[in-house]
């Protein structure tokens, strides 16, 4: 087993939840639409990336889903993996690194035009 981590660890979910509403709020409220386009093109490019990346880990069998207790674990069945590596590519990743972009843009760091 190279690696196993908990996807349902609470502190960890509550920051990519925090880090979720922030892009929404973020974009919600922002009138720039050229600056709205430019996170929407990031979070974009990172799911992309993901999909890609979660497709070939999946086909070369070295990455799936269990569930369980650590004693009893199993593979879970397909319905579970799909929405599991769903919300590891979309919130995960996805607005996870889109506040990169927005902590630099508001403070001036990026060019707004």
């Amino acid at each position: 087993m190279a690696s196993r981590r908990d996807m349902l660890f609470v502190p960890g979910m509550i920051l990519l939840i925090g880090f979720a509403i922030v892009d929404v709020i973020w974009f919600w409220k922002r009138s720039d639409i050229i600056a709205k386009k430019r996170a929407f093109m990031i979070f974009l490019i990172i799911c992309n990336m993901g999909v890609i990346w979660t497709i070939a880990e999946v086909i070369a069998n070295t990455r799936w889903i269990e569930i369980g207790t650590p004693d009893n674990l199993q593979r879970a069945p397909p319905l579970i993996e799909i929405g599991a590596f769903a919300y590891d590519i979309i919130i995960e990743a996805g607005t996870a690194y889109v506040i990169f972009f927005i902590i630099p843009y508001e403070l001036g760091l990026i060019k707004k035009n």
